[in-house]
């Protein structure tokens, strides 16, 4: 599956260099050179009028970046040198990308929201093929307009199917599904099971593969003081089959958000605040006790939960960011660490990238690799007046928390609030953001 970007902020203002120390173990800091090697920069990428890239993908050796900017191409960059490929205009009806995808599917496919030029939303859906740079085929959702609130609009782009979720209150009318290779509509998954009346959704959302309603049953029709009840049900995206329900009185007790739902993994929601895991059978397997703050989900990479713990004080400057692992199958606690301010998390990568990069670096130590596991890109923004923002980059070991420094970028602004993306693949580092032009894609080796 190809490797997605997350967005990032910092705020201008000092922070030490990068220290890992750790409130379960030490976390080691091996140091590294001056700065990894750029390999290429993308010479016809605007400036984005300091907006974020809203998207960047990587797969099968094309980088895709999906620019703020309405009459700006979906452009598609060789990963080797940075040469553009491919460029897609925006469909009919629509102005710049305003949500994509957080990653493609294994086969290449991507799906970009525009915003509508009829009314306002991002409601203009594009789906893309990064291997030949084509459109496949494009909907436009105006209809749902008055379903749709400001936010964070979601879409997850499966083997068959595509998702999208147009409302951030997960609200049933804003939620769509696709068949993946033409385009056409599918139902929303329903359930029968344990209602006569018929279940009626509360909220709809997804991840990955997976499609969770909350749904409540008013009762026999006719008794409207009889108790209502409520139910999880959990879906297959892509066959729209029943993978399981779960009863409750309370509809506070059911997910309020999925965060990661592959198949053959545990899927990993938020309930009451707190993270939880169940199995495909729904079987409840851990839940994350944050200790009065709130653990917030990262990414999942080599069987390990990547957190970021975060505090009513998590926004001031001076706060250290503190990053911690639990393993996707028992929820136990690997490892724990204190990062300084202005250190977010970037991407991540399984073991199988991350061995494929260190075997390129060096087949001697092929021998060594064994055990090796997954790592995270982190990075830490340094502003120094005279020298300008700098970004410091690092390794982070999934299996044990250990960390070692990759090295400082420059990292020139086009405003005072940094916003920053990353993505990996077995030979390179792709870093955007808002940058001045002549550096907003970069591509540096590992």
């Amino acid at each position: 599956m190809g490797s997605g970007r997350r967005v990032v902020v910092w705020g201008i203002g000092g922070a030490a260099l990068l220290a890992l120390l750790a409130t379960v173990l030490v976390v080691v800091l091996v140091g590294g050179d001056d700065g990894p090697e750029e390999v290429w920069r993308a010479e016809n990428v605007a400036n984005g009028g300091g907006e974020p890239d809203v998207a960047l993908w990587v797969h099968d050796g094309v980088v895709t970046r999906v620019g703020p900017n309405a009459g700006e191409d979906v452009t598609g960059y060789d990963a080797a040198d940075g040469t553009a490929l491919w460029g897609i205009p925006a469909p009919e009806g629509a102005n710049g990308p305003c949500a994509a995808s957080e990653r493609t599917n294994a086969e290449g496919i991507g799906a970009v929201l525009y915003q509508s030029r009829e009314v306002d939303g991002c409601l203009v859906l594009g789906v893309i093929d990064t291997r030949s740079g084509e459109l496949l085929w494009s909907r436009d959702l105006s209809a749902l307009e008055p379903f749709v609130s400001t936010g964070t609009v979601t879409a997850t782009v499966g083997q068959d199917t595509l998702t999208v979720n147009l409302s951030p209150a997960n609200v049933p009318e804003a939620f769509q599904r696709f068949d993946l290779a033409g385009g056409e509509p599918l139902p929303v998954p329903t359930a029968d099971d344990g209602c006569a009346g018929g279940w009626t959704p509360v909220t709809i959302d997804h991840a990955d593969e997976r499609i969770v309603t909350l749904d409540h049953c008013p009762g026999p029709s006719g008794e409207p003081s009889a108790e209502q009840r409520f139910a999880t049900h959990v879906y297959d995206a892509a066959t729209g089959g029943l993978l399981w329900t779960r009863f409750m009185p309370d509809p506070g007790t059911g997910v309020s958000d999925v965060r990661f739902g592959e198949p053959g993994a545990p899927m990993i929601v938020v309930e009451n605040g707190k993270l939880v895991a169940y199995t495909d059978a729904g079987e409840e397997l851990w839940r994350l006790d944050a200790d009065e703050a709130s653990l917030a989900a990262r990414a999942v990479a080599d069987g390990v939960l990547i957190t970021e713990r975060l505090t009513e004080d998590s926004s001031e400057q001076s706060e250290q960011v503190v990053f911690e692992g639990y393993a996707l199958d028992s929820g136990e606690r690997l490892w724990s660490g204190e990062f300084p301010a202005l250190t977010s998390f970037l991407a991540a990568d399984d073991a199988d990238d991350a061995d494929d990069a260190d075997d390129a670096d060096d087949a001697d130590d092929a021998d060594d690799a064994d055990g090796a596991g997954g790592v995270a890109l982190l990075g830490s923004y340094f502003y120094q007046r005279g020298d300008g923002g700098q970004l410091t980059l690092s390794w982070l070991d999934l299996a044990d928390g250990t960390g070692s420094e990759i090295g400082t970028v420059p990292f020139p602004l086009e405003r005072s609030l940094i916003e920053s993306g990353a993505a990996l693949d077995a030979d390179h580092l792709y870093l955007t953001g808002t940058l001045e032009q002549e550096s907003r894609l970069r591509a540096f080796a590992r």
